[in-house]
């Protein structure tokens, strides 16, 4: 883990909590919650990142 970690708090729907609550049973079963939402937080920015350039090409 960073040594440089900031902590936060967030608030969820419970739909959202029911869908974390399975991704997490699903996918990150051996790992903790905040291991699970660090790497979905990571996974959308690059998501977001990966969009946004192949918005960028297109309009070339």
């Amino acid at each position: 883990m960073a040594a440089n970690i900031k902590r936060f708090t967030i608030s969820v729907t419970s739909g959202m909590e029911a869908e974390l609550d399975s991704v997490k049973k699903e996918y990150y079963d051996r790992e903790t919650q905040n291991d699970m939402l660090r790497d979905l937080i990571s996974r959308g920015l690059d998501s977001l990142k990966d969009e946004t350039h192949n918005t960028k090409k297109q309009l070339m």
